[in-house]
């Protein structure tokens, strides 16, 4: 019998049979029933969510996004390079951007699905259109602002407020006072966390904050303010710039003045644990970087290294493509990986 040689596109020989061809997916000459990997992806079959679709082979790296995002070579085994770089990660914390969750606030009333209000703190679980949602089960009680933002768990959350409020909460009423820093915990209960007069400090308002441990706290404020700090030195702080303050020598420092960067007025902060600092601007304003003039926008996050020569910016949250107008306070919240 007359060997075939060669089948249509997408179809195997078959033992050398004449006319005897099967389904090939990958095109590597194995048909599909003796072929343990159909897509020829690097994933075998049993273990691939989409075992004839190349693009598509799960989530070995435990990163959130696929291994094939990015796709594959030419029907070849995932390369180890792919598998490191299987999708954008702005903040290069290890995780692709899918799995980078934002918690964050807003500086004013929000009209959208869903209406946004600024007594309240959401996420972003999916960055873009219809990944957000509230964050915590209710907001905070009367007409408060909440400024500056800290997410501690998923419980609780450290905060400031932009005017002098007085709201009852779960344990009794209780003055919020734009000077102090508060804890709402699990239950709706509001306690203070941080009294600057108690520390013997005249600060008067805060614009952001991001608690570094227990005694250690980075913050910013939102008009030019004259202190003396708990060791009794003055300073001068700016609402470009953001500042460390250690609870156990009552030191105020400046870690970065983000003025460089065409924040006139730096809305929210948070430490990456590599060193890094993510913040984003009260309003809008030109950063000059060595790549040329950038627009920065009041409704994105941004990385900096301020060990870094020069000064450099990445974009780690697109808020415009979500919707939203602004991101007052926020937290970078990023899952574990199992």
């Amino acid at each position: 019998m007359e060997q075939c040689t060669e089948c249509a596109e997408g179809f195997a020989v078959v033992d050398g049979v004449a006319d005897t061809c099967e389904p090939d997916e990958d095109g590597d000459g194995t048909p599909d029933e003796d072929d343990p990997d159909d897509d020829n992806d690097g994933v075998e079959d049993e273990d691939d969510p989409e075992p004839t679709n190349p693009d598509v082979c799960g989530d070995a790296d435990a990163d959130s996004c696929d291994d094939c995002s990015v796709g594959t070579d030419d029907f070849g085994p995932q390369s180890d390079s792919l598998l490191d770089d299987d999708g954008p990660d702005a903040d290069a914390d290890g995780l692709c951007d899918a799995g980078d969750r934002l918690d964050f606030s807003v500086a004013r009333l929000q009209f959208g699905n869903p209406i946004l209000v600024p007594q309240n703190v959401y996420h972003d679980d999916a960055p873009g259109p219809g990944g957000i949602a509230p964050a915590f089960p209710t907001e905070l009680p009367g007409a408060v602002n909440l400024d500056a933002l800290d997410v501690i768990d998923p419980d609780a959350y450290k905060f400031s407020v932009t005017s002098s409020a007085f709201v009852f909460a779960a344990g009794g009423p209780v003055i919020l006072s734009p000077a102090n820093i508060y804890m709402r915990g699990a239950g709706g209960a509001i306690t203070v966390d941080l009294d600057w007069s108690a520390e013997g400090i005249n600060l008067s308002s805060l614009n952001a904050l991001d608690m570094v441990d227990a005694d250690t706290y980075l913050f910013s404020v939102g008009t030019p303010q004259v202190v003396v700090d708990g060791t009794g030195a003055p300073r001068v702080l700016y609402p470009s710039r953001v500042y460390l303050f250690d609870g156990t020598t009552g030191a105020i420092d400046e870690l970065l003045d983000a003025a460089g960067l065409g924040m006139a007025n730096v809305d929210g902060v948070d430490l990456l644990p590599d060193g890094r600092i993510a913040l984003s601007p009260a309003a809008q304003g030109i950063a000059q970087l060595p790549g040329g003039a950038i627009l920065v926008h009041p409704a994105r996050v941004y990385v900096t290294d301020p060990g870094a020569p020069g000064p450099n910016l990445i974009e780690a949250y697109d808020g415009p493509a979500a919707g939203l107008l602004t991101v007052d306070g926020f937290t970078m919240i990023v899952p574990e990986a199992p």
